[in-house]
């Protein structure tokens, strides 16, 4: 048994640097069904499999057609989120940081370039910097409400420490000029 835990102990130092396909081939070898229920996660592990693998003696062919009765069963809470035409499961245990959604990003920094014109004297009014901007009216003046998201909420967002299905259209949608309220409408208050 020393010989299989010194093989996985090996095995995870070298996982973050094995190529995609060794990993997929090591998983689909081991891995007999994976349940997706509501809010719970279930992953079935023929033990015979991944031992053999871990000890080199069976190759992927030959350890899924053993029809493995031991059955290592990892289980996991899970939320799903959608964004768009994404999906992203996440468990409590995932870090709570997410990549930054590009299209927030990008209209926050665009909404800040426009304001701090207006604000210098460079534009003068929404007419104008449709103009100069060559974009349409309501996609200006939408976008232009990021400008006064809470500096806490935009710190958050470019961290990527967001829920998973934030997007643009939450974000300027109706948002409130108190920075608490921004807070609490878009689920981003300082507890998250």
């Amino acid at each position: 048994m020393e010989r299989v835990r010194s093989a996985a102990k090996a095995l995870v130092k070298e996982w973050p640097e094995l190529q995609g396909s060794k990993q997929c081939e090591f998983v689909s070898s081991v891995v007999q069904r994976v349940i997706v229920a509501d809010r719970r996660m279930h992953i079935e592990v023929a033990m015979s499999a991944l031992i053999s693998l871990l000890l080199g003696q069976k190759t992927k062919a030959e350890s899924i057609s053993t029809g493995d009765r031991k059955v290592l069963t990892l289980s996991a809470d899970l939320q799903i989120f959608k964004r768009g035409c994404e999906t992203r499961i996440v468990t409590p245990d995932s870090a709570p940081e997410h990549a930054p959604v590009q299209s927030i990003v990008k209209a926050i920094a665009q909404s800040r370039d426009w304001y701090q014109k207006i604000v210098s004297g460079q534009i003068t009014s929404i007419t104008q910097l449709v103009q100069t901007s060559g974009l349409s009216e309501a996609y200006v003046r939408r976008i232009l409400k990021c400008a006064n998201i809470a500096p806490t909420i935009v710190e958050r967002i470019f961290k990527g420490r967001h829920t998973p299905n934030l997007t643009l259209r939450a974000v300027v949608r109706q948002i409130p000029v108190q920075w608490a309220e921004q807070e609490l409408m878009l689920g981003l208050s300082q507890a998250n």
